[in-house]
C-alpha cells in the first residue's frame, strides 16, 4: 500500500468515532402513592428534579416512565412535626419536615425517610435526603439491577460478593469479588474462568465490589474485552474475558 493511501486509511480510523458506552446509572422512577395525600405530589416533584440535575457519570438517573427503570420510588406521605431538643437551654420546639416513601424493586419494597429541620432547611434538602436513601441502596445492589436489564451482555458468568459463606463454599480464603457459577460454552467458559474464581482485578485495578465489574461489563457493552486477574486454584491469572455481540 502506498504511503499516501496508508495516511488516508490511518486518518479515517482516527476519526471514527469510538462506539458509545451504554450508561450504567440506575434509573429510578419516581411516583406518588395515592391521589390526595397532601403535599406528596409536591415532593415527588421535587425528587424528580433533585434526580434530573444529577450529574452524567453519577449512579443515579430519572426514568421518564416505569417500564423503563430499575428502581421505583413511591413517595407517600408528607408532612411537619414538632419535637422538643433538649440539648438546648432552654430546650426549643423545633419543626421538622418529614417524607416517607419506599424503595419498589421487584417484589421488594424498602422503607425510605428523610427528616430535616424546617428551621434551617427545606422540603428540597428532604428530597436530597430520599435521593441519597435510594443512592445507597442502588450502590449494594447494582451489580444486581444491571444484570437483570434486558440487554446485559451474554457473558455466562455470575459472581458476588465474596462473604464469608462463600469463602467456605468455595475453599478460598481472600478477595471481594468471586465467579459463582460459568455457562457451559459461554465466554466465561472460553475464557477459562470456573465457579470459584476470586477475581482481583479489573483492567489493572484491584476489584473491591461486584457493582464495579458489572459497570464495566454493561458500559463497554459488545465487542469489547476486559483484562481481569484471576486466583484460580491458588495460582495467579491473567484473563482477557471478550464481552460478545
Amino acid at each position: 500500500m502506498r504511503w499516501g493511501a496508508m495516511a488516508a486509511l490511518l486518518s479515517a480510523l482516527l476519526a471514527a468515532p469510538a462506539a458509545a458506552e451504554r450508561n450504567p446509572a440506575v434509573r429510578v422512577y419516581v411516583q406518588a402513592a395515592g391521589a390526595g395525600v397532601h403535599g406528596v405530589a409536591d415532593s415527588v416533584e421535587d425528587v424528580k428534579k433533585v434526580l434530573a440535575e444529577q450529574k452524567p457519570n453519577s449512579l443515579l438517573t430519572l426514568a421518564k416512565a416505569r417500564e423503563q427503570a430499575d428502581l421505583v420510588l413511591e413517595v407517600m406521605a408528607r408532612h411537619t412535626e414538632k419535637k422538643m431538643n433538649y440539648d438546648l437551654t432552654p430546650p426549643v420546639d423545633w419543626t421538622f419536615s418529614i417524607v416517607v416513601g419506599a424503595l419498589l424493586d421487584g417484589d421488594r419494597s424498602t422503607p425510605v425517610k428523610a427528616e430535616t429541620s424546617a428551621i434551617i432547611k427545606s422540603w428540597t434538602e428532604a428530597a436530597r435526603i430520599l435521593v441519597g436513601r435510594t443512592g445507597g441502596y442502588a450502590e449494594e445492589n447494582h451489580h444486581t439491577l444491571l444484570r437483570r436489564r434486558a440487554d446485559w451482555p451474554a457473558i455466562g458468568i455470575e459472581f458476588e460478593e465474596l462473604t464469608k459463606e462463600r469463602k467456605k463454599q468455595f475453599g478460598v480464603k481472600d478477595g471481594k469479588v468471586v465467579v459463582t457459577a460459568v455457562a457451559p460454552g459461554s465466554a466465561g467458559e472460553r475464557a477459562g474462568l470456573r465457579a470459584g474464581d476470586v477475581i482481583a482485578t479489573l483492567n489493572g485495578e484491584k476489584l473491591k465490589e461486584p457493582a464495579k465489574l458489572a459497570r464495566a461489563i454493561y458500559a463497554r457493552g459488545p465487542k469489547t474485552t476486559l483484562a481481569l486477574g484471576v486466583v484460580q486454584g491458588g495460582a495467579n491469572r491473567a484473563v482477557s474475558l471478550a464481552v460478545p455481540e
